[in-house]
């Protein structure tokens, strides 16, 4: 699955808007089915809310003929395809909220470095449920810190597991592609927008501010890109629950919670009393939102913060009946761990295992109740 530098120069994206990569807007195709994990058409828009505040909206499609390349490669492998924001400038933008309509959607983020800014990057785990010619949204908001002119570029790549016990998710060298790259002084100038544009129903728009998560980035758990049945998640969750109870009642561990289906962790019986009380330590917050259960498209939700009243801060605190924070990621104690465990909206609870973390199983829930 390796491109040579022949093939990836005729895998270059057309630009259709003008050759001004750093434009705020851009769209391109690409037609090579080999070069799946890149997707056949999209478009990207850039917009400035105010002196601190980047918003990058993305559309994407893959075509049948990519996700059927796809398919190709699963008999020792699984390969799905990532997304991956980079900032060009280190200390100048971070990450603040992610939303994305991309099946079984899981982010990360990658701190910045010498000579680059922080990375944000969406894994698609889900990637067998991807329609081809389907049109699917990636939202990302960023803020700002800095006084040059940074930018921001949206690359794809392949990722991967094997089929190994206590394997990771890992990237396949050689195959990312850039798509398209947007500047903060080629951003359009708009006024604050009051809902986020994915689902302007249902959330509204998040107060936009970086809070520094200080810990160490470890690979995810390979498991999750290799459950396919009802069967092998709940022996996935009897062997994780497992682990769980052996667990040090004294010893850190990284986890994953996640909620019970259509209940919403740290609602009105999740105060954050109970947590301090607890010592736990959250990084990273996952939410979903839809307006039909049944029939409408959900928008997954991710941002990267520690404040334990984040929801009451920005919904009050009457419940919403169409969005759930869904999983929680964090740092905690096994005694901790195993109380939460028991708790009324939670279905369940991980840690880490081999130096892998956790990143809960919502979206296998979904899929295992057909929803």
């Amino acid at each position: 699955m390796k491109k040579t530098g022949a093939v990836a120069a005729l895998l270059s994206l057309q630009l259709l808007l003008g050759s001004n990569a750093l434009a705020g807007t851009a769209e391109f195709t690409n037609a090579d089915a080999a070069n799946w994990d890149l997707p056949a058409q999209g478009a990207l828009e850039s917009k400035r809310m105010d002196d601190q505040t980047l918003t990058v909206e993305t559309s994407l499609q893959w075509s049948k003929e990519k996700l059927g390349e796809r398919e190709k490669n699963k008999a020792v492998y699984t390969y799905v395809p990532a997304l991956r924001w980079m900032a060009d400038v280190e200390n100048e933008l971070k990450g603040a909220v992610m939303a994305t309509t991309l099946p079984g959607a899981k982010f990360d983020r990658i701190p910045a470095g010498d000579k680059q800014g922080e990375t944000v990057r969406v894994t698609v785990t889900g990637a067998s449920d991807l329609l081809g010619g389907k049109t699917y949204r990636l939202y990302s908001s960023w803020y700002k810190s800095g006084t040059e002119d940074p930018a921001l570029t949206l690359r794809s790549q392949v990722r991967y597991t094997t089929y190994m016990p206590g394997a990771k998710v890992t990237d396949l060298p050689g195959s990312d592609d850039r798509i398209g790259t947007m500047s903060w002084n080629g951003a359009e100038v708009a006024a604050w927008r009051t809902k986020v544009p994915l689902d302007p129903d249902a959330l509204p728009f998040f107060p936009l501010w970086y809070e520094s998560v200080d810990e160490e980035i470890l690979p995810v758990k390979g498991a999750y890109l290799r459950i396919t049945s009802h069967e092998a998640l709940d022996l996935y969750k009897t062997e994780q629950t497992k682990k769980l109870l052996e667990a040090s009642d004294t010893q850190t561990y990284r986890f994953a919670i996640t909620a019970k289906p259509d209940r919403s962790l740290l609602d009105s019986e999740w105060r954050s009393e109970r947590l301090e009380e607890l010592g736990v330590k959250i990084t990273q917050y996952y939410a979903e939102s839809y307006k039909q259960k049944k029939t409408d498209e959900r928008t997954t939700y991710s941002w990267f913060q520690t404040d334990k009243d984040l929801l009451t801060k920005i919904f009050g605190e009457k419940p919403r009946e169409s969005y759930f924070v869904t999983e929680l990621e964090g740092m905690a104690t096994g005694e901790a761990l195993k109380k939460i465990s028991e708790w009324d909206h939670v279905d369940f609870v991980e840690i880490e295992e081999n130096g892998h973390r956790p990143t809960g199983v919502h979206w296998l829930n979904r899929k295992a109740q057909g929803l």
